[in-house]
């Protein structure tokens, strides 16, 4: 099944850059607390659930969505995105079986060097980096970055991104992303489908057929990218393939 009885909760996250002293564009990543029930340990984007105090008529629009992304990167950052503009490039819903479900706004913005100071709460936000993609994706595995899947496809989609303007052309080439994952599992390996996959549409993850996947082991947060063969345009830095 597609949908569970799970209630799925509106979310918003931010994805955060900056360029370094060396130029390079940077992410911030944000390590959750160990002691949280859910995706402890792992390294996030600045976000959390949409609150009725972050809309003026209760529902949920873009604006709302990016006035909690903003109040959720300043709670757990001590970021002030409130001058910033956040661009909306995709939306997330979390796959079912899970134990809690988000439909998740996701955005994007960009630092000036004296805007990117963090400071984490030290509650649900215990470390901070800030790192390129490419570092972030190449550590997989290593030094305990554990990544959620859609962490790590947004950083495979900006790896090839020099600056904000590349990232700007990158996620506009599209219109905001509706992504709801299909998963399951193959001889203990987790595999999460998109769009165009052989086994997409009828939820059969052993098909043979166009590639459009991510597969590994999600308590180590580490995955291998897949997209061959596939008539669905997934953007990944204007074609970069992995």
């Amino acid at each position: 099944m597609e949908y569970s009885n799970v209630p799925i909760q509106p979310a918003a996250t931010v994805v955060c850059t900056r360029q370094n002293e060396e130029n390079k564009l940077e992410v911030l990543l944000l390590r959750r607390n160990r002691k949280l029930k859910f995706a402890s340990g792992f390294w996030v984007f600045p976000g959390g659930k949409i609150e009725s105090s972050d809309s003026k008529n209760g529902s949920i629009t873009t604006e709302s969505a990016a006035q909690a992304a903003k109040r959720e990167a300043e709670e757990e950052a001590s970021l002030n995105l409130y001058n910033n503009d956040l661009i909306h490039f995709m939306n997330w819903t979390t796959p079912s079986p899970s134990i809690k479900r988000f439909n998740t706004w996701f955005f994007i913005c960009h630092l000036k060097p004296e805007e990117s100071n963090v400071i984490v709460d030290d509650s649900e936000i215990k470390e901070y980096t800030w790192t390129t993609p490419k570092e972030a994706i190449e550590t997989l595995g290593t030094n305990d970055l554990r990544l959620l899947p859609p962490t790590f496809l947004t950083l495979v989609r900006m790896m090839g991104c020099h600056n904000f303007t590349d990232v700007k052309r990158e996620i506009r080439r599209t219109a905001p992303l509706d992504v709801i994952p299909r998963t399951g599992m193959i001889n203990g390996v987790f595999h999460s489908m998109y769009k165009g996959d052989a086994g997409y549409e009828s939820h059969n993850i052993n098909l043979i057929g166009p590639r459009h996947r991510i597969s590994g082991k999600m308590d180590e947060g580490s995955y291998n990218f897949e997209y061959e063969g596939c008539d669905h345009i997934f953007p990944v830095n204007g074609g970069y393939q992995w």
